[in-house]
């Protein structure tokens, strides 16, 4: 599927950002990992939303909706815990 121009900004801004960010401290880099992952399935989920709004024939007003409604339908404590295990894998140290 094509994204319009807002979605790609966004989806362009997120790595502007990220170069932007430096951890002062290593050990909060698990920290900085999960906001990401967080972002990123945000981002995500709007996109995806808006998108199957327009297939659905939605009105921009109606796209959008749905773009907010997905993402506050979002799993966060699925992420978070994806994010966790993944972490512990790589021997990072995580917090429960």
């Amino acid at each position: 599927m094509a994204v319009g121009p807002a979605v790609a900004n966004a989806l362009q801004r997120d790595d502007m950002t990220q170069s932007q960010i430096s951890p002062a401290n290593p050990a909060n880099d698990h920290i900085l990992r999960m906001a990401r992952a967080v972002r990123e399935a945000c981002v995500r989920a709007a996109v995806d939303g808006y998108e199957w709004g327009g297939l659905s024939g939605l009105c921009a007003e109606g796209r959008f909706e749905m773009a907010v409604d997905s993402v506050r339908a979002l799993d966060i404590d699925g992420i978070v815990r994806g994010m966790h295990a993944e972490l512990r894998t790589q021997g990072a140290p995580v917090r429960p």
